[in-house]
């Protein structure tokens, strides 16, 4: 991102903290959603057959205001320094000597993709899209009822896991488990190039660029302290459609 813009996935927050040096009262500026590039998909005629690719305008299409920050006069200004402390307390920082379970290596999670077309008997052609988790499409169903899904993880309150999850698709896809909340470490791209989150940040949603590998550490926290943690908690691409088509599966907790 460049100054001035933080990137987010679907779903994704982020606690920003704004300077507004030198206005004065009654100036107005602009909160903008701006398309990214994320290998979003798309489908023309070349020579009279279907072909299908990246989409020409991914990145390009045009930006959104979705809000408009006015200044407005107040009380004493508050002078914040590089470096002044925001927060009342340290950020936690959960170290590698507290995992308790690898699931990295042979043991990582996968987004995986597939997409083609398919000629129809009458001679029609219709795009197929499929969407999985560690090869498999699980298209969500709700409830206790619903049976498990076949890739579903088992782990224990009181866990600390470090997961690797390989984006092995052509496209961005964000990465959100329920119920509990992960800490990123770092982002790990085709080309060896590798992105460290800063120590203590905080996450349920992260967005994994094409091809990278996302690692995040889950405390498996059982915050009422009463068992009610335990139970089965969905994971999934955070477009909803990617999801309900099969990129999903589910965390098994227990006591």
């Amino acid at each position: 991102a460049s100054p001035g813009e933080v990137v987010l996935a679907p779903g994704e927050r982020a606690v920003v903290v704004w300077i507004p040096r030198g206005l004065q009262p009654g100036d107005e500026l602009a909160l903008r959603w701006e398309d990214v590039p994320r290998g979003r998909h798309g489908m023309w005629m070349e020579g009279g057959e279907m072909v299908m690719g990246d989409a020409p305008d991914d990145g390009s299409r045009p930006g959104v205001e979705v809000a408009a920050l006015r200044s407005v006069a107040g009380g004493p200004p508050v002078e914040l320094a590089p470096g002044d402390v925001l927060r009342d307390r340290p950020r936690e920082v959960i170290g590698d000597d507290a995992v308790t379970a690898w699931w990295v290596g042979e043991d990582a999670r996968t987004f995986d993709e597939r997409m083609e077309m398919v000629q129809e008997p009458d001679g029609t052609w219709t795009m197929t899209s499929w969407f999985g988790m560690d090869g498999v499409a699980w298209p969500h169903a709700h409830g206790p009822e619903a049976p498990l899904a076949p890739t579903a993880r088992h782990a224990r309150l009181g866990d600390v896991v470090a997961l690797d999850v390989h984006n092995t698709t052509g496209m961005t896809h964000p990465w959100h488990l329920h119920g509990f909340t992960a800490q990123p470490r770092s982002l790990t791209f085709e080309d060896g190039a590798r992105y460290d989150f800063p120590p203590g940040e905080w996450e349920d949603t992260v967005a994994i660029p094409a091809g990278a590998t996302l690692r995040v550490v889950v405390p498996v926290h059982d915050p009422a302290g009463d068992g009610s943690a335990a139970g089965r908690w969905m994971e999934h691409c955070h477009l909803l459609q990617h999801g309900e088509r099969g990129m999903m599966s589910e965390w098994v907790v227990t006591e």
